[in-house]
C-alpha cells in the first residue's frame, strides 16, 4: 500500500494501551491518520513511501494538551492565591472577576496566554 510518510522512531508511546511502550516499530501515516503500528522488520512487506523519516535516537508521543487553561484569566494569575479555595474564590477572585473582567480583558488576557503557552511548548 503507497501511504504519505512512514516513520522509524527508536519509541513509540501511544495513550492506548496505557503503559506500553513500543520499541524498534514503525508508525504508518496516510491522508493525515496513523493508520499502523509495526515492527519496523515488517514494514516494506506492507508499505511504500516518498517520505520515510529515521528517527531512530527519537520517541514520538502525543502532544501535551492542556485543555483547561483558563487563558482568559490570565492576567489574574497570582491574584490573593495564598488562600484556601472558598476564600480564594468569594472573597478574591469572583469580586475581581466582577470588577475588571470585560470581553477586552479576555481577550487580551487570552492572547498573553497563549504567547505564553507558545514559548513554553
Amino acid at each position: 500500500m503507497i501511504v504519505d510518510l512512514i516513520v522509524h522512531p527508536k519509541w513509540i508511546i501511544p495513550i492506548e494501551p496505557m503503559n506500553v511502550v513500543y520499541e524498534d516499530c514503525s508508525m504508518i501515516v496516510h491522508e493525515g491518520l496513523i493508520i499502523d503500528i509495526l515492527p519496523k522488520s515488517q514494514v516494506s512487506s506492507k508499505y511504500i513511501s516518498m517520505d520515510i523519516r529515521d528517527l531512530s535516537d527519537h520517541c514520538i508521543l502525543p502532544g501535551f494538551v492542556n485543555c483547561h487553561t483558563h487563558l482568559g484569566m490570565t492576567m489574574l494569575r497570582g491574584y490573593s492565591d495564598d488562600l484556601c479555595l472558598s476564600d480564594w474564590l468569594g472573597k478574591e477572585i469572583w469580586p475581581a472577576e466582577r470588577k475588571f473582567v470585560d470581553a477586552d480583558f479576555v481577550h487580551d488576557s487570552t492572547l498573553l496566554g497563549i504567547a505564553e503557552s507558545i514559548t513554553g511548548g
